[in-house]
Formats: structure tokens, C-alpha cells, sequence
């Protein structure tokens, strides 16, 4: 009898380790239709290809881990955000995109994607016009997130962001600023974003792809950024905030706009533990055609930073630890790169590395250091040349050497 319970519980232990294993299996792709195709209301809809569903909320709703939810061509016309309820696990995340080459025929128009405080998500392949940001994502202090991929989306004419990425929410405590980790942003399109909602872009804030207040191990990479609008109130290209550390900003493009076109900004203004930008490298973009813009009615000047790249602190976090390499800024109305010490800033900034660069075209100068407690920039096998200067080194402390002041 003993040995006969040991050959069960033998076989039930061997039965729910082999169950485990192969948890995978039960993932399943779904199908969703913006419901001008879908099947009659008689025929129930299961989230086959043959029987979609027909409403897109509903479709997320019902994900859970592994599986894949396909959006099929067509205008998803919305009021709010599609909320991503539920995560993935490891090796097992939850994909929802537009089926392969669709992107431009998978719109979703007046709203885009929410993710907030949830994991291993993927959200691939679709167009977004005219929503408030394209993608939001939100992570959390209380159970921080991770592994989360936004890939191959074009969005389009957005009131704030095209992609806005916040370890917790604006004016939220971010406490340590661990809070979100294990971000990758690649091969998307952010056209006109910071729009506002009137002619004066009010509410226009932030910036094209805004990542903040906690953020950690992340690649932004291959995305193309362009055609900005009024920058009264926001707009640069990409910008890392408010307790950002270990990442990369790498093959993007960025062009048109009237703000800077890559933005480090320490932050700290809220009354929070002091943030800090920290250990990114920056390397093979190209930033051009940055212009300034100009008030149609009075003819003055919307904001001073038609730079295409600029590192600062509007408050008293600090900026350290950063790689500048292997970039193409070229033809701005103001500066290749800029170290300057912000008005409100009482931050420190400390330890950047700026090396085999090409800067050229620049109106004000290729590279300008301008922040007096500035220490350990090194400014090395630069090219510089035909900017009004190409290197003004006016306070801070800096190292330079062969750096080359005419064409390669």
C-alpha cells in the first residue's frame, strides 16, 4: 500500500512539474475587428480569426499571459484610451499589434494605448492620430514594472506626447526612483507631437518621447522624430527627466522641430528626494533642421532652444555619467550641444564625455559649455566646423584635445 501511494504521489508531483512546463501552451492568438467587418451579431464571436471580436477594449480585456491579440486593418475611432489591464510573465508576454505590414491601415483615431502598473507588455505596429498621447505608460514606487516594448507604432498630431513613459505620475513621489525598468522604444514614428488643444498649443507639454520620475535600463533606438509644432510649452524630440538612470539613446532621427532635438534634464522642483540623470550613452543619432519659431501675430520668438541637444538641470537634481559618441548634429538655430546652468536649476552636473562627434552648421556654436560648477567634461576627436563658434567654452570646468575644427 505505502508503495503504491508513493507511485501516485510520484506520478501527480511528475504530472504538475510537466504541467508547468509547458504553461505556454495554453496562450492563444485572438483576432479583433473595428466592426464594420464583422460577422453577423447572430454568429457568436470568440476571438477567432474567422468569428473576431468586434470591440477593442473588450478584446485587451480578455488577454492573459502569452497571448496575442491581432488588430486587423481599419479605423478604431475612440474617446479614451484603450486601459491594458492585466501583465504577461517572463518569456511569456502580451502582445497586442496590427497583423504584418499594416501599420498604415491600423488606425486608431482620437485616443491611443494606457499601460499602467502592469508587466511584460508589447505593443507593436499601429498608427495613432489625434489622441492626447499616443502611448502612456505608468509604472509604480509601490510594485515597480518592467519589460515593456513599444515597437514600429506611428503616431500622429497628439496633444502631449507621442510616447510618454512616467515611472509614476507627474507631482506622484517618485521614493527611490526604481519604479519602472527594462523599457525598450524602437523603430517608432513621432510626428507633431506637443500639438496642444487650441492655436496657442495649451496643454502642449512634455515632449515627443518623454521619459521620467524613475525609469531604468532602457533603449530608445531607430525611431524617427519630426514636423513639430508650436513649442510654446514643450516639444523637444526625446527627453530623460526626473530620476532617469542606465539607458541608451542610439540611430534615431530627429528633425523639424523648434525644440531640442535630445534633452538631459535633471528635474527637481517638486520637493522629492533630489532626482539625477544618470549613466546613458547617446550615440549614432542624427539631429538637424532645428528651427525657431515665431508667433504669426506678434512676431515674436515662441521659446529660445533650437538646439540639437542640450543637458542641463531645471532644479536640484544632477546630471553625471554620460557618453556623447558617434552623432551627426548638424544645421540648427542655435547650438550642437549645450551645457548650460538653468535659472532654477542648483543642480550639479558632472562627468560627461563628448567624443568623435561630427557638429557643423550650427548658429551659435558647435559645442558651448556654460555652467559655472560644471566638472569632468571631456570634449575629445570631435569635428567641428562652419558653426558661427565651434567650441565656446565660457564657465565650467573642461578638458578638450584633438578635436578638429574643419570638414573630414
Amino acid at each position: 500500500m505505502f508503495a503504491c501511494c508513493q507511485l501516485l504521489i510520484g506520478r501527480l508531483i511528475g504530472g504538475l512539474v510537466f504541467i508547468g512546463s509547458i504553461s505556454n501552451v495554453f496562450a492563444a492568438d485572438y483576432f479583433v475587428t473595428n466592426g464594420v467587418n464583422a460577422i453577423s451579431n447572430t454568429v457568436p464571436a470568440d476571438g477567432s480569426r474567422a468569428k473576431p471580436w468586434n470591440n477593442l477594449q473588450y478584446a485587451v480585456n480578455q488577454l492573459a499571459a502569452g497571448d496575442q491579440l491581432w488588430v486587423t486593418p481599419g479605423e478604431y475611432h475612440l474617446t479614451t484610451p484603450v486601459n491594458i489591464n492585466s501583465s504577461g510573465q517572463y518569456n511569456q508576454a502580451i502582445t497586442i499589434s496590427s497583423l504584418p505590414g499594416e501599420r498604415a491601415n491600423t488606425l486608431l483615431v482620437g485616443a491611443g494605448f494606457s499601460i499602467k502598473q502592469q508587466s511584460h507588455i508589447t505593443i507593436e505596429g499601429f498608427t495613432i492620430q489625434q489622441a492626447f498621447n499616443g502611448i502612456y505608460l505608468e509604472g509604480s514606487s509601490a510594485k515597480p514594472v518592467s519589460h515593456i516594448t513599444l515597437r514600429n507604432n506611428h503616431t500622429f498630431q497628439t496633444v502631449q506626447s507621442g510616447i510618454a513613459v512616467w515611472g509614476v505620475a507627474w507631482q506622484q513621489d517618485p521614493q527611490q526612483y526604481n519604479n519602472l525598468s527594462q523599457l525598450t522604444i524602437d523603430g517608432n514614428i513621432i510626428q507633431q507631437a506637443c500639438l496642444g488643444e487650441d492655436d496657442n498649443a495649451n496643454n502642449g507639454y512634455n515632449e515627443a518621447i518623454t521619459v521620467a520620475n524613475g525609469v531604468h535600463d532602457f533603449e530608445i533606438k531607430n525611431n524617427q522624430i519630426f514636423d513639430g509644432g508650436n513649442p510654446r510649452f514643450g516639444g523637444e524630440g526625446i527627453d530623460l527627466k526626473e530620476g532617469v538612470k542606465n539607458g541608451s539613446i542610439h540611430n534615431n532621427l530627429i528633425h523639424g522641430l523648434h525644440r531640442r532635438g535630445i534633452y538631459l534634464d535633471a528635474g527637481g522642483l517638486l520637493g522629492f528626494s533630489p532626482p539625477f540623470v544618470k549613466n546613458i550613452k547617446i550615440y549614432n543619432n542624427t539631429v538637424h533642421n532645428i528651427r525657431e519659431a515665431f508667433s504669426e501675430q506678434s512676431g515674436e520668438r515662441l521659446f529660445e532652444g533650437a538646439g540639437a541637444m542640450a543637458i542641463m538641470t531645471e532644479g536640484n537634481g544632477s546630471v553625471s555619467d554620460i557618453e556623447i559618441f558617434d552623432n551627426q548634429f548638424f544645421d540648427t538655430d542655435e547650438d550642437g550641444i549645450l551645457i548650460y546652468q538653468h535659472p532654477k536649476g542648483s543642480g550639479l552636473v558632472s562627468k560627461i564625455e563628448i567624443h568623435n562627434n561630427h557638429i557643423y552648421q550650427h548658429k551659435r556654436a558647435g559645442i558651448l559649455l556654460d555652467f559655472a560648477s560644471a566638472k569632468g567634461i571631456v570634449i575629445n576627436h570631435n569635428w567641428l566646423h562652419h558653426n558661427s563658434s565651434n567650441l565656446a567654452l565660457k564657465q565650467g570646468e573642461s578638458q578638450q584635445h584633438r578635436n578638429f575644427f574643419s570638414a573630414p
